[in-house]
């Protein structure tokens, strides 16, 4: 699923101002209201390698001092998550195309934009699986 790019949360807050004469205190009642946090950066620079038996992503790292972990997304879909800025999926399946993505998720579980999309197919030449079935044989000097 593709994210929902929120970062307006609900919260409850008082405001208290401290004038410069000692004990002098102002404070509001407690409010319901909104707190607005800065979302993080879309990711850079995705790029996705085909390997033999994985395929490897990299990307730019954030630079959000709040930094969580980063969404990894195939096909639209988030299926997993790093906190470094590589990740190798194992789990394509040869002969398949696949389109990556990466949001940047921050502490506070806001969700970036999506990093520019990579597309790789997954084609595995080179090995070869054979079976060998021996069902019989004969030599020619023992042919009656």
């Amino acid at each position: 699923m593709i994210p929902v790019l929120q970062a307006i949360t609900l919260s409850f807050f008082r405001v208290t101002a401290v004038s410069n004469t000692t004990g002098v205190i102002w404070r509001s009642n407690i409010l319901l209201g909104y707190s607005i946090d800065n979302l993080p950066q879309s990711p850079q620079n995705l790029a996705a390698n085909s390997k033999i038996n994985y395929i490897n992503l990299s990307w730019n790292q954030n630079n959000e001092n709040d930094l969580h972990h980063y969404n990894i997304y195939r096909n639209g879909v988030e299926f997993a998550t790093s906190i470094s800025t590589n990740f190798n999926d194992s789990s394509g399946v040869e002969d398949s195309t696949y389109i990556y993505n990466i949001a940047a998720v921050d502490i506070n579980g806001n969700i970036s934009g999506l990093s520019n999309s990579a597309v790789v197919t997954v084609n595995n030449t080179g090995s070869i699986n054979l079976a060998v079935i021996v069902e019989g044989f004969y030599l020619p000097d023992q042919v009656e």
